[in-house]
């Protein structure tokens, strides 16, 4: 490293200064933490690159942008498939009542990640998630024939 060369650690990317020029190196560790505005234990997100067969330390900028929004939406699913409350501190004493740090997702919430990380799958030709549909024909009301013994019913015609 030369002199004019300084490195800045911040938050996980490295900032690099060279002669009055920055370059700014964003893994796609960076950037699927900072893909959402709550804290996700790392071994998520290598698990999620790792099953999109792409390195967790790749500069996020070389990574195709269809399989950086593919990471992201499975990070909305791990999100929607997940426990409701995380990290969550709450202390009560005599009326006084403290929470601190974590978050809490409503069903809205995980409806409306869900909404947004199908809507990358169906954008990128992939299998949506938890859509799924049934088509119904009906064929108008029928007669018992049969009883529950299996005898036949008598059909009266008036």
């Amino acid at each position: 490293m030369s002199i004019a060369t300084e490195i800045i650690e911040t938050k996980g990317a490295a900032l690099r200064k060279e002669d009055s020029a920055e370059v700014f190196s964003f893994t796609m560790m960076d950037y699927l933490a900072s893909s959402v505005n709550f804290d996700i234990p790392s071994e998520v997100i290598v698990r999620i690159c790792v099953d999109r067969d792409i390195d967790y330390n790749a500069d996020a900028m070389a990574v195709e942008r269809n399989v950086r929004n593919l990471c992201k939406a499975d990070l909305l699913v791990w999100m929607v498939y997940g426990v409701s409350r995380r990290g969550n501190t709450s202390d009560t004493d005599n009326g006084w009542n403290h929470t601190d740090g974590g978050y809490t997702l409503t069903e809205t919430d995980k409806a409306l990640f869900l909404k947004a990380a199908n809507a990358i799958y169906e954008e990128n030709g992939e299998k949506t998630i938890g859509k799924t549909s049934v088509k119904i024909q009906s064929y108008g009301i029928r007669p018992a024939d049969f009883d529950t013994n299996g005898q036949p019913q008598p059909h009266i015609i008036c």
